[in-house]
């Protein structure tokens, strides 16, 4: 847990955080402050947790369906889904790789993703 605390006195302000201790003059710290809320007044730097958060949960979530799409497509693939077709379809592309290299045919063999 980080602490911020401020203590005021007649002359200015002592910063304590992180361990650090920081005095500024009241003048200064009274400017420091008006430049923050003017930032604050600027739609982009108030609304800037909300949309930072918003946009990383979508890019989390964007991912997920991404990612259970792929898999439920690799699932369902007639083909390569099929323990026993893919092992199939590697069986047979292992033996057109050997007709290719005796020169029997010319058969472009395609790599498969497992």
């Amino acid at each position: 847990m980080q602490i911020f605390l401020l203590i005021f006195s007649a002359r200015g302000v002592n910063e304590f955080f992180k361990g650090d201790v920081r005095f500024l003059s009241l003048s200064k710290w009274s400017r420091e402050r008006h430049l923050y809320a003017t930032l604050l007044s600027i739609r982009f730097f108030r609304q800037f947790r909300l949309t930072k958060t918003f946009g990383t949960w979508k890019n989390v979530v964007r991912r997920q369906k991404f990612s259970k799409a792929a898999k439920s497509l690799q699932e369902s693939s007639c083909l390569y889904g099929n323990r026993h077709m893919r092992a199939c379809f590697a069986r047979l592309q292992g033996h057109l790789s050997k007709l290719e290299d005796m020169g029997v045919t010319d058969v472009q063999v395609a790599s498969i993703k497992h």
